[in-house]
Order: C-alpha cells, then sequence, then structure tokens
C-alpha cells in the first residue's frame, strides 16, 4: 500500500505558533462577514415590519371603505 511522507513538521513551538497564526487568520476572516451578516439581518428585517404594519392600515382602510359604501346604499 502506498504511503506519504510528510517529513519533519518542526519543533512544538512552531507547531503551536503555526496552530495561533492560522486561528487569527481565521478569526479576521470570519468576523467581518459575521458583522455583515448581523447587519443585513437587521435591514431585511425593518422591511417585514413595515409590511404588517401596512398590512394593518390597508385591513382598516377596506373596512372603513366597506362601511362607506354601505352607508350610500342605505341613502341612495
Amino acid at each position: 500500500m502506498p504511503t506519504m511522507e510528510m517529513g519533519d513538521m518542526g519543533s512544538p513551538k512552531l507547531k503551536f505558533w503555526r496552530f495561533c497564526s492560522g486561528r487569527v487568520f481565521n478569526l479576521s476572516y470570519w468576523y467581518p462577514l459575521d458583522r455583515e451578516a448581523r447587519r443585513s439581518r437587521c435591514v431585511w428585517k425593518s422591511p417585514e415590519t413595515k409590511n404588517r404594519e401596512l398590512a394593518d392600515v390597508k385591513a382598516k382602510f377596506l373596512e372603513r371603505q366597506t362601511q362607506a359604501n354601505n352607508y350610500k346604499r342605505r341613502w341612495m
């Protein structure tokens, strides 16, 4: 069975610093992406709430409109 030789990966200190630098790189990449995702969630949340508010206003308007039409029918 073929095997692959990796060779010496370095001293424990070198492994530790590689690990730490990898973590720093990963966090420096992930943090701005997470911040942008949170910001976009806030931006998209507001139109949904505005839509619900306008749906309530529309329902009230339609109810008043039918009341006005009923009133006109009675007196005409």
